[in-house]
């Protein structure tokens, strides 16, 4: 199964995939640039959002 067809991402799954780790992960949820959503006390991204923002990002992220 690819990651992108999970229902939902973890922080670190998330961080695999733009090459940063959890925290930065954590930083751009707060900052509004990725959305996502906690389920039972922890943080998880659904696979389209994290396209949106894949999208929107500068190459020299």
């Amino acid at each position: 199964m690819s990651i992108l067809q999970k229902s939902f991402l973890t922080l670190h799954e998330v961080g695999a995939v733009i090459d940063r780790s959890s925290r930065t992960v954590l930083r751009l949820i707060h900052d509004h640039q990725i959305k996502a959503h906690q389920l039972r006390g922890r943080w998880v991204v659904k696979p389209e959002n994290l396209e949106l923002f894949l999208k929107k990002l500068p190459s020299n992220f």
